[in-house]
């Protein structure tokens, strides 16, 4: 860690650039440890396809759908076991909402379990192993990957320019020793002493925490007591004074006593012990809250990165394992859709839009990046769905009028296969739209916040800190998820209504699904009350088309609002749920379809 310090760079190139590579170089050592982890997933599969009768499972159907159950059972039984685990030792009203969360997240825990258990089962499948390397040299994968090595690139030549890369490191290192501690009950002995000017003995609580990771206390005690970070009776030493039977709360970096604001007297970076004193008639029993974080938590970037890349990955090459027809099918929707001229015209007009909307005055007294987090977001969803429903009509729609499909099905492919191909390999194209999209507005708001620190305070030596600009930039990614899952949602219905509808009335509804699916919720709250026959009218349009106000959070992340990632999940189960049902639609409607 050291040596990555010695040759640092930052002193040779400007305050601003510093500031902006170190948000970018996040994302790209997450994304070099993707990489890194996918290859080592590589090799341990290569490695446990050689075991005799696992690499080949996958030719026993049977045995390995038994196989796939027995992990997934075993899968569901550790997470379950973990978060009982957590339930029984949290506080009884912890415990009851957390077991009411527990049972709601029962099936989308199972689905989650039954995947990953179909992903290792296909890991180790000899046949899968041979196969990666074709798959990502060809459809959606290549420029997937080579963006990946790019960014890659991007992120280690950049440790040069980083501030404090081995600081960042370190903290990744403590992600998982980091959070809430309780210490104690202490026991405090009573005061004896008959004069109340008396100096009281000092206790020491072994208290073990750094001043760099201390984010607050909360201290509680059934007697009165005082407690010091330093031990002596120096009464410049701020102390905490906490009543008997109440709850003493104390943030870092700032402390009331009596109304007066203190400075913050951990002024040494290991904290081993806190000394009190008991000021009570009996016996103390002092409990201790403390509340850490890494002194970078801004480095959980590269872990959830890395994850979401190998994710990615190994989604296609499960799919393609386990559905070789639908997958080629998808494969050459994909290069179709990537070729036409829309698709290029796409990329140009929005990477062009986004990175003019840096310099655009929105007139918001100081505010302009929430504005442009809101426009480069919706952009992107726009263009999505476009793409979206203009590539369902073109591949699905204009083939079976243009005879095309008949030859294709003419082959041993179902029809089923046919229909959810095309929609899988119009979901891989959006997705492929929404990570360039999505990496060039990452880039753009990660920078905005120092151009409009240059605007403002007309001093180059004053910018927006990295940890500004990465919090911004972190942002938008939670609004780019939910937006892509919006396009999917639509790309379903649209390939189910283009297996009747041509372009035009493909268009036409899908427009008229994507006003309605955002109105739904207003149209059901102003129907409170009023007449039946516009209740009625409300409940149905909420019940038939989808809720896209789900994914629809954009003022929130422009306000600085925090997403959970339960919320995301959930979100996610609803876009599975629609995307199945709109391709059974799709099915049964194409069933019957007279293709010759």
């Amino acid at each position: 860690m050291d040596f990555i310090d010695s040759i640092s760079l930052v002193d040779s190139v400007p305050q601003w650039f510093t500031n902006w590579i170190t948000a970018i170089w996040l994302v790209g050592i997450g994304v070099a440890a993707g990489i890194t982890l996918l290859f080592l997933i590589w090799l341990l599969g290569w490695g446990l396809s050689r075991v005799p009768g696992l690499g080949n499972l996958q030719e026993n159907r049977s045995s390995f759908h038994l196989a796939a159950i027995i992990l997934a059972v075993i899968f569901f039984g550790a997470l379950a076991g973990l978060q009982f685990a957590e339930i029984n030792s949290a506080e009884t009203v912890d415990s009851e909402s957390s077991f009411r969360s527990l049972v709601g997240l029962l099936l989308p825990l199972g689905i989650f379990c039954w995947l990953s258990a179909l992903a290792v089962l296909v890991i180790v499948q000899k046949r899968t192993v041979e196969e990666v390397p074709n798959a990502v040299r060809e459809g959606v994968l290549w420029p997937i990957f080579n963006i990946a090595i790019a960014m890659a690139v991007l992120g280690i030549i950049s440790t040069l320019f980083v501030r404090e890369p081995s600081a960042i490191f370190s903290s990744l290192e403590r992600l998982t020793a980091t959070g809430k501690t309780t210490f104690g009950p202490f026991e405090i002995p009573a005061n004896e002493s008959e004069n109340s000017f008396a100096v009281l003995d000092q206790y020491e609580m072994p208290v073990p925490m750094k001043r760099s990771e201390l984010v607050g206390l909360t201290i509680r005690s059934d007697q009165r007591v005082v407690i010091a970070p330093k031990q002596g009776n120096d009464l410049l030493t701020v102390q905490f004074d906490v009543a008997a039977n109440e709850e003493y709360p104390w943030v870092k970096g700032l402390m009331w006593t009596k109304g007066v604001v203190v400075r913050n007297v951990f002024d040494t970076e290991d904290i081993e012990h806190l000394y009190v004193r008991n000021y009570g008639s009996d016996i103390a029993h002092v409990e201790i809250d403390v509340t850490t974080r890494p002194q970078f938590p801004e480095a959980m970037t590269i872990p959830i990165v890395a994850i979401s890349l190998v994710i990615l990955f190994l989604v296609y090459i499960v799919h393609r394992a386990l559905m070789p027809k639908v997958s080629a099918v998808a494969l050459a929707t994909v290069k179709s859709e990537v070729n036409q001229p829309l698709f290029i015209a796409m990329m140009l007009i929005g990477i062009t839009a986004l990175i003019v909307f840096i310099f655009v005055p929105y007139h918001t007294f100081g505010e302009d990046i929430k504005v442009l987090k809101d426009t480069g977001m919706t952009l992107v969803m726009i263009f999505g769905i476009i793409l979206a429903v203009w590539s369902a009509s073109t591949s699905v729609a204009e083939e079976i009028e243009g005879r095309t499909a008949l030859t294709v099905l003419s082959k041993p492919l179902t029809r089923r296969s046919f229909v959810i191909g095309k929609f899988l390999g119009i979901s891989w194209t959006v997705a492929l739209l929404f990570l360039v999209f999505g990496l060039v507005l990452v880039f753009v708001v990660a920078y905005k916040p120092i151009y409009d620190a240059k605007e403002e305070i007309k001093d180059e030596m004053i910018y927006a800190s990295w940890q500004v600009c990465h919090s911004e930039m972190i942002s938008t990614m939670p609004g780019l998820a939910l937006a892509f899952m919006e396009t999917v949602i639509l790309a379903a219905l649209s390939v189910a209504i283009s297996t009747r509808v041509p372009i035009l009335g493909n268009f036409l509804i899908c427009f008229t699904i994507y006003v309605l699916g955002h109105l739904s919720p207003l149209i059901v709250q102003s129907s409170i009350g009023q007449f039946e026959i516009v209740a009625f009218v409300g409940q149905f349009i909420a019940t038939v088309f989808p809720n896209l106000e789900h994914f629809n959070i954009q003022a929130a992340i422009a306000g600085g609002q925090e997403v959970p990632y339960d919320y995301l999940g959930w979100a996610l189960v609803y876009c599975f749920i629609y995307s199945v049902i709109a391709m059974l639609l799709a099915l049964i409607s194409f069933e019957d379809r007279d293709v010759a």
